[in-house]
């Protein structure tokens, strides 16, 4: 449902103080080979790329780099903010004013803040501008405090957002202003076109390989990415890490139910417990995620297996076209 919400990308990412020629645009999900490139400095804040980001061998291997000056602004001490060379800590949205729109639902949210930061944490917002003030930018933008900042983050005169205003969402979320049943997608303008080509169906890189199974890294049910995945509640809901497997790909492999394996390709491997139920296709295995790596057996999480290969349409990951067989781990 993002999409549906009116927001005003410019106002707040002024494309027009870029300067010219523009910086390169480097894709998350090809941070591994950036990292094995040419890139001197990281600056990481809303993020935890040493387990998130795909094929995480490689990543590593660049996060690990001596030359490497790497900064990260952060809560908790991730797997990512033990790499930094200076590590800043950050605030939670207890302590912070922010705007939200959704994935999931149609409300607008106002995030006020219930204490003052702690200690000499800062929001993203105040430490950009501190570095602004500190780098010499003396456009007034760079200025505006969080409120100004949340003002200019929507089209509020849009039809969507009529009668919702900062001073109406202080007191509770506010539904855009759609009809109840929203569905925009169950009429598409054209139909989807599924044959191989521009915009059409590209078979899978990986998935359908001989004598490998196709690994699916979905989210486990109360981690989000790997956010909540350092919570003993959540820690203890979800478990240990574990890999879900037909019966039949059980049997071929001599495993069983229990068993400690390691899921490998060429890329790096990770090790889980074994669950074998008949509630997964065969030719699949199921790998909840994401795991930060110190809860893990070696260190290492599904991202291990994971590809940097982007999509054709929309230079986006593809973490569930990946291709893995699957043995028992040694002792």
């Amino acid at each position: 449902t993002s999409g549906a919400y009116p927001t005003n990308p410019d106002a707040l990412g002024r494309p027009d103080l870029m300067p010219n020629p523009r910086p390169r645009v480097i894709n998350m999900s090809q941070l591994g080979d950036a990292l094995a490139g040419d890139v001197e400095a990281l600056f990481v804040y809303g993020s935890n790329p040493a387990a998130v980001a795909p094929d995480q061998e490689r990543v590593l291997a660049g996060l690990a780099r001596d030359d490497l000056f790497t900064v990260v602004h952060e809560l908790f001490m991730t797997d990512t903010a033990r790499y930094a060379d200076v590590l800043l800590p950050a605030t939670s949205q207890l302590e912070q004013l922010d705007i939200h729109k959704s994935y999931g639902h149609l409300d607008v949210l106002l995030n006020t803040p219930s204490i003052a930061p702690l200690g000499e944490s800062v929001s993203n917002t105040e430490l950009f501008r501190r570095l602004a003030q500190r780098m010499g930018f003396d456009e007034p933008c760079f200025r505006d405090d969080d409120e100004t900042l949340a003002r200019a983050a929507f089209r509020w005169e849009h039809p969507r957002m009529r009668g919702i205003t900062l001073e109406t969402l202080r007191q509770g979320p506010q539904r855009l202003r759609v009809p109840e049943a929203y569905a925009p997608f169950a009429s598409p303008d054209r139909p989807l076109d599924l044959r191989r080509g521009d915009d059409g169906w590209v078979p899978p890189a990986e998935v359908g390989r001989a004598d490998s199974l196709a690994l699916i890294s979905a989210p486990a049910h109360h981690f989000l990415n790997s956010t909540f995945a350092n919570l003993p509640f959540a820690r203890a809901r979800t478990g240990k890490p574990s890999l879900r497997m037909h019966p039949d790909d059980a049997t071929s492999r001599a495993l069983k139910d229990g068993d400690v394996v390691r899921i490998h390709n060429a890329r790096g491997a990770f090790e889980a417990v074994l669950q074998v139920t008949d509630g997964i296709v065969p030719g699949t295995v199921s790998a909840p995620s994401i795991y930060w790596n110190d809860d893990t057996r070696t260190g290492r999480n599904a991202n291990a297996v994971t590809s940097q290969r982007l999509t054709d349409v929309g230079r986006a990951a593809t973490f569930y076209d990946c291709a893995v067989d699957v043995s028992p781990a040694h002792p």
